[in-house]
Protein backbone atom coordinates (compact mmCIF):
# COMPACT_ATOMS: atom_id res chain seq x y z
CA UNK A 1 0.00 0.00 0.00
CA UNK A 2 1.18 3.35 -0.90
CA UNK A 3 -0.02 5.39 1.88
CA UNK A 4 0.13 2.18 4.66
CA UNK A 5 3.20 2.10 6.31
CA UNK A 6 3.91 -1.31 7.81
CA UNK A 7 1.13 -3.18 6.16
CA UNK A 8 2.48 -6.78 7.01
CA UNK A 9 3.17 -5.90 10.84
CA UNK A 10 -0.36 -4.71 10.91
CA UNK A 11 -2.27 -7.36 9.54
CA UNK A 12 0.15 -9.98 11.35
CA UNK A 13 -1.22 -8.34 14.99
CA UNK A 14 -4.97 -7.35 13.56
CA UNK A 15 -4.90 -11.20 12.62
CA UNK A 16 -2.87 -12.67 15.68
CA UNK A 17 -6.28 -10.52 17.46
CA UNK A 18 -9.07 -12.19 16.08
CA UNK A 19 -6.88 -15.67 16.67
CA UNK A 20 -6.76 -14.67 20.64
CA UNK A 21 -3.10 -14.92 20.48
CA UNK A 22 -1.19 -12.45 22.90
CA UNK A 23 -0.54 -9.07 22.00
CA UNK A 24 3.10 -6.74 22.47
CA UNK A 25 0.39 -4.40 22.99
CA UNK A 26 -3.34 -3.50 21.92
CA UNK A 27 -4.62 -3.35 18.32
CA UNK A 28 -4.85 0.81 17.22
CA UNK A 29 -6.94 2.62 14.61
CA UNK A 30 -6.27 5.66 14.48
CA UNK A 31 -6.09 8.38 11.48
CA UNK A 32 -4.28 11.90 11.95
CA UNK A 33 -4.23 14.59 9.68
CA UNK A 34 -0.62 15.25 7.79
CA UNK A 35 0.44 19.13 8.17
CA UNK A 36 0.57 18.88 4.29
CA UNK A 37 -0.94 16.25 2.36
CA UNK A 38 1.19 14.11 0.41
CA UNK A 39 0.18 15.31 -3.21
CA UNK A 40 -2.42 18.19 -4.67
CA UNK A 41 -6.08 17.59 -3.48
CA UNK A 42 -8.32 16.66 -6.34
CA UNK A 43 -11.67 19.00 -6.49
CA UNK A 44 -14.76 17.95 -4.84
CA UNK A 45 -18.02 18.73 -5.17
CA UNK A 46 -20.31 18.92 -2.37
CA UNK A 47 -23.23 16.49 -2.45
CA UNK A 48 -26.60 18.89 -2.49
CA UNK A 49 -29.50 15.71 -1.99
CA UNK A 50 -29.13 12.93 0.58
CA UNK A 51 -29.02 10.85 -2.05
CA UNK A 52 -26.29 11.86 -3.71
CA UNK A 53 -24.04 11.80 -0.10
CA UNK A 54 -24.97 8.14 -0.61
CA UNK A 55 -25.30 7.04 -3.71
CA UNK A 56 -22.47 9.14 -5.88
CA UNK A 57 -19.72 7.29 -6.08
CA UNK A 58 -17.29 9.26 -8.74
CA UNK A 59 -17.19 11.53 -5.12
CA UNK A 60 -16.83 9.18 -2.77
CA UNK A 61 -13.80 7.56 -5.29
CA UNK A 62 -12.31 11.47 -5.27
CA UNK A 63 -12.85 11.91 -1.39
CA UNK A 64 -11.26 8.17 -0.67
CA UNK A 65 -7.98 9.20 -2.94
CA UNK A 66 -7.91 12.79 -0.79
CA UNK A 67 -8.03 10.90 2.70
CA UNK A 68 -4.82 8.83 1.45
CA UNK A 69 -3.12 12.16 0.87
CA UNK A 70 -3.94 14.19 3.63
CA UNK A 71 -4.26 11.46 6.30
CA UNK A 72 -1.47 9.19 8.00
CA UNK A 73 -3.03 5.74 8.55
CA UNK A 74 -1.86 4.81 12.26
CA UNK A 75 -1.16 1.83 14.02
CA UNK A 76 -3.40 -0.71 12.18
CA UNK A 77 -5.68 1.38 10.50
CA UNK A 78 -5.98 0.73 6.41
CA UNK A 79 -7.16 3.47 4.09
CA UNK A 80 -10.85 2.65 2.87
CA UNK A 81 -13.56 3.22 0.47
CA UNK A 82 -17.22 2.43 2.31
CA UNK A 83 -20.07 2.54 0.11
CA UNK A 84 -22.56 2.83 3.03
CA UNK A 85 -26.20 2.99 1.96
CA UNK A 86 -27.73 2.33 5.03
CA UNK A 87 -27.46 0.17 7.92
CA UNK A 88 -29.30 -2.77 6.89
CA UNK A 89 -29.23 -2.24 2.66
CA UNK A 90 -30.30 -6.03 2.25
CA UNK A 91 -33.84 -4.29 2.89
CA UNK A 92 -33.84 -2.14 -0.06
CA UNK A 93 -32.71 -5.20 -2.07
CA UNK A 94 -35.76 -7.25 -0.88
CA UNK A 95 -38.16 -4.18 -2.03
CA UNK A 96 -38.42 -2.05 0.93
CA UNK A 97 -38.87 1.64 0.55
CA UNK A 98 -35.40 3.18 0.65
CA UNK A 99 -35.69 7.33 2.64
CA UNK A 100 -32.35 9.02 2.05
CA UNK A 101 -31.50 11.60 5.02
CA UNK A 102 -28.48 13.54 5.75
CA UNK A 103 -27.46 11.53 8.66
CA UNK A 104 -28.66 8.00 8.10
CA UNK A 105 -30.83 6.13 5.37
CA UNK A 106 -34.64 4.74 6.04
CA UNK A 107 -36.30 1.37 5.05
CA UNK A 108 -39.86 1.40 4.88
CA UNK A 109 -41.78 -2.18 5.31
CA UNK A 110 -43.42 -3.64 2.49
CA UNK A 111 -47.10 -4.20 1.86
CA UNK A 112 -47.36 -8.40 3.19
CA UNK A 113 -50.45 -8.98 4.15
CA UNK A 114 -49.99 -12.99 4.32
CA UNK A 115 -47.30 -12.83 7.52
CA UNK A 116 -45.11 -15.11 7.99
CA UNK A 117 -45.36 -16.10 4.36
CA UNK A 118 -41.90 -18.74 3.60
CA UNK A 119 -41.28 -18.25 0.09
CA UNK A 120 -42.45 -14.23 -0.36
CA UNK A 121 -38.48 -13.23 -0.31
CA UNK A 122 -36.57 -13.99 -3.13
CA UNK A 123 -33.00 -12.74 -4.45
CA UNK A 124 -33.93 -10.62 -7.23
CA UNK A 125 -30.47 -9.93 -9.30
CA UNK A 126 -32.64 -6.85 -11.19
CA UNK A 127 -33.62 -4.84 -7.77
CA UNK A 128 -32.89 -1.20 -8.71
CA UNK A 129 -30.90 -0.83 -5.46
CA UNK A 130 -28.95 -4.19 -5.72
CA UNK A 131 -28.02 -3.78 -9.05
CA UNK A 132 -26.47 -0.28 -8.47
CA UNK A 133 -24.80 -1.12 -5.36
CA UNK A 134 -23.05 -4.14 -7.04
CA UNK A 135 -22.10 -1.51 -10.04
CA UNK A 136 -20.79 1.03 -7.54
CA UNK A 137 -18.20 -1.68 -5.68
CA UNK A 138 -17.02 -2.42 -8.91
CA UNK A 139 -16.01 0.72 -9.51
CA UNK A 140 -14.40 1.64 -6.92
CA UNK A 141 -12.92 -1.54 -6.40
CA UNK A 142 -11.13 -0.81 -9.87
CA UNK A 143 -10.15 2.70 -8.37
CA UNK A 144 -8.47 1.46 -5.56
CA UNK A 145 -5.20 0.37 -7.32
CA UNK A 146 -3.84 -1.57 -4.18
CA UNK A 147 -3.67 1.71 -2.59
CA UNK A 148 -6.82 1.81 -0.13
CA UNK A 149 -9.28 -1.26 0.49
CA UNK A 150 -13.30 -1.60 0.02
CA UNK A 151 -15.32 -2.56 2.72
CA UNK A 152 -17.88 -5.18 2.36
CA UNK A 153 -21.00 -2.68 3.44
CA UNK A 154 -23.74 -3.04 5.99
CA UNK A 155 -26.26 -5.43 4.48
CA UNK A 156 -27.20 -6.65 8.38
CA UNK A 157 -28.54 -10.47 7.25
CA UNK A 158 -31.16 -11.75 10.13
CA UNK A 159 -34.14 -10.82 12.07
CA UNK A 160 -33.20 -6.87 11.80
CA UNK A 161 -34.14 -7.32 8.16
CA UNK A 162 -37.50 -8.72 8.61
CA UNK A 163 -37.55 -6.54 10.87
CA UNK A 164 -37.27 -3.60 8.44
CA UNK A 165 -39.85 -5.76 5.81
CA UNK A 166 -42.52 -6.59 8.37
CA UNK A 167 -42.51 -3.27 10.38
CA UNK A 168 -41.22 -3.43 14.25
CA UNK A 169 -44.21 -4.02 16.10
CA UNK A 170 -45.86 -6.47 13.54
CA UNK A 171 -42.58 -8.85 13.65
CA UNK A 172 -42.85 -8.70 17.61
CA UNK A 173 -46.11 -10.25 17.15
CA UNK A 174 -45.18 -12.40 14.57
CA UNK A 175 -42.88 -14.32 17.06
CA UNK A 176 -45.62 -14.69 19.41
CA UNK A 177 -48.67 -16.09 17.11
CA UNK A 178 -46.28 -17.86 13.98
CA UNK A 179 -43.12 -19.35 16.30
CA UNK A 180 -42.83 -22.41 13.84
CA UNK A 181 -42.91 -20.22 10.65
CA UNK A 182 -40.82 -17.46 12.14
CA UNK A 183 -38.17 -20.60 12.56
CA UNK A 184 -38.71 -21.29 8.74
CA UNK A 185 -38.36 -17.63 7.57
CA UNK A 186 -35.47 -16.89 9.95
CA UNK A 187 -33.54 -19.49 8.03
CA UNK A 188 -34.62 -18.23 4.35
CA UNK A 189 -33.28 -14.44 4.94
CA UNK A 190 -30.21 -15.84 6.48
CA UNK A 191 -29.42 -17.99 3.45
CA UNK A 192 -30.26 -14.61 1.41
CA UNK A 193 -27.95 -12.74 2.96
CA UNK A 194 -25.34 -15.43 2.57
CA UNK A 195 -25.58 -14.81 -0.88
CA UNK A 196 -26.14 -11.24 -1.11
CA UNK A 197 -22.61 -11.02 1.23
CA UNK A 198 -20.95 -13.90 -0.85
CA UNK A 199 -21.15 -11.84 -3.78
CA UNK A 200 -19.87 -8.44 -2.33
CA UNK A 201 -17.50 -10.38 -0.79
CA UNK A 202 -16.05 -11.22 -3.72
CA UNK A 203 -15.80 -8.16 -5.15
CA UNK A 204 -14.27 -6.42 -2.26
CA UNK A 205 -11.65 -8.87 -1.01
CA UNK A 206 -8.02 -8.31 -1.38
CA UNK A 207 -5.86 -10.89 -3.51
CA UNK A 208 -5.07 -12.46 0.26
CA UNK A 209 -8.41 -13.49 0.80
CA UNK A 210 -8.94 -11.02 3.55
CA UNK A 211 -11.47 -8.25 4.13
CA UNK A 212 -12.99 -5.10 5.47
CA UNK A 213 -16.53 -4.53 6.58
CA UNK A 214 -18.43 -0.96 6.40
CA UNK A 215 -19.62 -0.88 10.00
CA UNK A 216 -16.52 -0.19 12.14
CA UNK A 217 -13.59 0.04 9.37
CA UNK A 218 -12.37 -3.04 10.89
CA UNK A 219 -10.33 -5.79 8.31
CA UNK A 220 -9.49 -9.42 9.06
CA UNK A 221 -8.18 -12.48 7.30
CA UNK A 222 -10.78 -13.89 5.12
CA UNK A 223 -14.92 -13.25 5.37
CA UNK A 224 -14.82 -10.89 8.45
CA UNK A 225 -17.91 -8.79 9.83
CA UNK A 226 -20.31 -7.54 12.23
CA UNK A 227 -23.30 -9.47 13.24
CA UNK A 228 -26.24 -8.13 15.06
CA UNK A 229 -29.49 -8.06 16.41
CA UNK A 230 -30.51 -4.13 16.92
CA UNK A 231 -34.02 -5.78 17.85
CA UNK A 232 -33.59 -7.83 20.72
CA UNK A 233 -34.08 -4.86 22.65
CA UNK A 234 -37.46 -6.08 22.45
CA UNK A 235 -37.11 -9.94 22.86
CA UNK A 236 -37.41 -11.55 26.14
CA UNK A 237 -34.05 -13.74 26.88
CA UNK A 238 -36.34 -16.63 25.67
CA UNK A 239 -36.96 -15.60 22.49
CA UNK A 240 -33.80 -14.22 22.25
CA UNK A 241 -32.22 -17.85 22.82
CA UNK A 242 -34.74 -19.46 20.33
CA UNK A 243 -34.74 -17.41 17.85
CA UNK A 244 -31.29 -15.15 17.77
CA UNK A 245 -28.72 -16.98 19.09
CA UNK A 246 -29.13 -20.15 16.09
CA UNK A 247 -28.98 -17.73 13.54
CA UNK A 248 -26.35 -15.59 15.08
CA UNK A 249 -24.33 -18.69 15.53
CA UNK A 250 -24.86 -19.40 12.09
CA UNK A 251 -23.47 -16.09 11.06
CA UNK A 252 -20.55 -16.76 13.38
CA UNK A 253 -19.59 -19.67 11.21
CA UNK A 254 -20.01 -18.69 8.17
CA UNK A 255 -18.11 -15.54 8.79
CA UNK A 256 -13.59 -16.25 8.99
CA UNK A 257 -14.33 -13.05 11.95
CA UNK A 258 -16.99 -12.06 13.45
CA UNK A 259 -17.60 -9.20 16.16
CA UNK A 260 -21.20 -8.86 17.49
CA UNK A 261 -22.43 -5.50 17.84
CA UNK A 262 -24.91 -5.23 20.84
CA UNK A 263 -27.14 -1.93 21.32
CA UNK A 264 -28.39 -0.37 23.98
CA UNK A 265 -29.40 -0.88 27.83
CA UNK A 266 -32.67 -3.45 26.72
CA UNK A 267 -30.92 -5.80 24.61
CA UNK A 268 -27.82 -6.11 27.70
CA UNK A 269 -30.12 -8.94 29.55
CA UNK A 270 -29.01 -10.97 26.25
CA UNK A 271 -25.03 -10.67 27.15
CA UNK A 272 -24.85 -14.08 28.53
CA UNK A 273 -26.54 -15.87 25.52
CA UNK A 274 -24.33 -13.76 23.52
CA UNK A 275 -21.23 -14.87 24.81
CA UNK A 276 -22.23 -18.66 24.67
CA UNK A 277 -21.19 -18.85 20.99
CA UNK A 278 -18.58 -20.25 21.12
CA UNK A 279 -18.25 -19.31 17.28
CA UNK A 280 -18.15 -15.40 18.04
CA UNK A 281 -14.77 -13.70 18.05
CA UNK A 282 -15.19 -10.33 19.46
CA UNK A 283 -18.02 -8.46 21.38
CA UNK A 284 -18.71 -4.77 20.39
CA UNK A 285 -20.93 -2.26 22.88
CA UNK A 286 -23.01 0.13 21.88
CA UNK A 287 -23.77 1.72 25.36
CA UNK A 288 -26.84 4.71 23.74
CA UNK A 289 -27.64 8.16 23.28
CA UNK A 290 -26.96 10.06 27.05
CA UNK A 291 -24.75 7.01 28.24
CA UNK A 292 -21.30 6.59 29.30
CA UNK A 293 -19.44 6.18 25.74
CA UNK A 294 -18.05 2.50 25.90
CA UNK A 295 -14.73 2.76 27.25
CA UNK A 296 -16.05 3.94 30.48
CA UNK A 297 -15.90 2.21 33.51
CA UNK A 298 -19.33 2.11 34.02
CA UNK A 299 -18.93 -1.29 31.07
CA UNK A 300 -16.22 -2.73 33.20
CA UNK A 301 -18.95 -5.15 34.78
CA UNK A 302 -19.74 -5.94 31.10
CA UNK A 303 -15.98 -6.08 29.95
CA UNK A 304 -15.22 -8.61 32.45
CA UNK A 305 -17.82 -10.92 31.41
CA UNK A 306 -16.84 -10.86 27.64
CA UNK A 307 -12.76 -11.13 28.62
CA UNK A 308 -13.67 -13.95 31.03
CA UNK A 309 -16.05 -15.72 28.13
CA UNK A 310 -12.71 -15.85 26.03
CA UNK A 311 -13.69 -13.02 23.48
CA UNK A 312 -12.18 -10.02 22.46
CA UNK A 313 -12.97 -6.19 23.23
CA UNK A 314 -13.86 -4.23 20.10
CA UNK A 315 -13.86 -0.52 21.62
CA UNK A 316 -15.04 2.44 19.39
CA UNK A 317 -14.38 6.16 20.72
CA UNK A 318 -16.01 8.94 20.57
CA UNK A 319 -15.88 12.31 19.81
CA UNK A 320 -13.86 13.86 22.97
CA UNK A 321 -10.62 15.13 23.94
CA UNK A 322 -7.59 13.04 23.50
CA UNK A 323 -7.00 13.11 27.37
CA UNK A 324 -10.13 11.64 28.42
CA UNK A 325 -9.32 8.61 25.52
CA UNK A 326 -6.13 8.03 27.46
CA UNK A 327 -7.37 8.42 30.92
CA UNK A 328 -10.65 5.90 30.33
CA UNK A 329 -7.97 3.48 28.07
CA UNK A 330 -5.90 3.30 30.82
CA UNK A 331 -8.02 2.06 33.23
CA UNK A 332 -8.76 -0.65 30.34
CA UNK A 333 -5.53 -1.88 29.68
CA UNK A 334 -4.37 -1.95 33.27
CA UNK A 335 -7.74 -4.11 34.11
CA UNK A 336 -7.72 -6.16 30.86
CA UNK A 337 -4.25 -6.01 29.80
CA UNK A 338 -3.82 -5.33 25.97
CA UNK A 339 -3.99 -8.91 24.24
CA UNK A 340 -7.79 -8.57 24.33
CA UNK A 341 -8.30 -5.27 23.06
CA UNK A 342 -8.92 -3.23 20.17
CA UNK A 343 -9.06 0.73 19.98
CA UNK A 344 -11.43 2.36 17.30
CA UNK A 345 -10.50 5.83 16.69
CA UNK A 346 -12.65 6.88 14.24
CA UNK A 347 -12.53 10.92 14.24
CA UNK A 348 -9.21 11.71 12.75
CA UNK A 349 -6.87 13.50 14.94
CA UNK A 350 -4.01 15.87 15.01
CA UNK A 351 -0.20 14.49 13.79
CA UNK A 352 1.12 15.39 17.82
CA UNK A 353 -2.04 13.46 19.35
CA UNK A 354 -1.36 10.50 17.20
CA UNK A 355 2.29 10.58 18.08
CA UNK A 356 1.52 10.69 21.80
CA UNK A 357 -1.18 8.18 21.35
CA UNK A 358 1.27 5.57 19.76
CA UNK A 359 4.12 6.27 22.04
CA UNK A 360 2.18 5.09 25.33
CA UNK A 361 0.48 2.19 23.22
CA UNK A 362 4.10 0.94 22.32
CA UNK A 363 5.82 2.05 26.01
CA UNK A 364 2.77 1.97 28.73
CA UNK A 365 0.67 -0.46 26.93
CA UNK A 366 2.84 -3.03 26.09
CA UNK A 367 2.45 -6.64 27.71
CA UNK A 368 5.62 -7.16 30.17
Amino acid sequence: MKYKQNVGEAKQRVAAWWKGEKLDRPVVYAISERKTPMKKLEPVKPPVTPEELFLDVDRKIAEARNNCRKYEYVGEAFPLIDLFMGPGCMAAYLGCEVNFAWDTVWFGEMDMPLWPNPGALKFDPENKWWKLHIEMMKKAKAAAEGNFLLNVPDIAEGIDILASVRGVSNLCYDFIDEPELMRVQIDEIMELGFKYHDIMYNIAKEPDGSSGFCAFNGWGPGKTGKVQCDFAGLMSPQQFRDFAVPFIRRQCRYLDNAVFHLDGLDALKHLDAVLEIEELKAFQWMPGVNRPDNDDPAWFPVYDKVVEAGKRLFLIEQVKPMKDYMENNNKIIKRYGPSPVFFSYLVPMSEDEAGELMTVAETKWRNK
